[in-house]
């Protein structure tokens, strides 16, 4: 399986946590299937950052997630 980064740093987090909450997008695909898996992965952390317990989150979805990476205004992953 590959895992390709497609977008992260969102000027808006859409769990509305910023700044404790960060979220990437990637693509998955693996060896004999056509259809990609996209995945958004969150990490949060309360109250503070650099002190509180980091929790993770993945959300899986078949659909592309370009349109909600315009609009949280995410970099888009340079490819190699």
């Amino acid at each position: 399986m590959t895992v390709t980064l497609l977008a992260d740093n969102c000027a808006w987090d859409e769990g509305g946590m910023e700044p404790w909450s960060k979220d990437v997008f990637m693509r998955l695909n693996w060896p004999g299937e056509r259809r990609p898996l996209f995945a958004r992965g969150r990490l949060q952390a309360w109250p503070d950052a650099t002190s509180s317990p980091v929790h993770s989150a993945l959300f899986f979805d078949a659909e592309d997630p370009s349109e909600l990476i315009r609009q949280m205004g995410c970099q888009r992953a340079r490819q190699p």
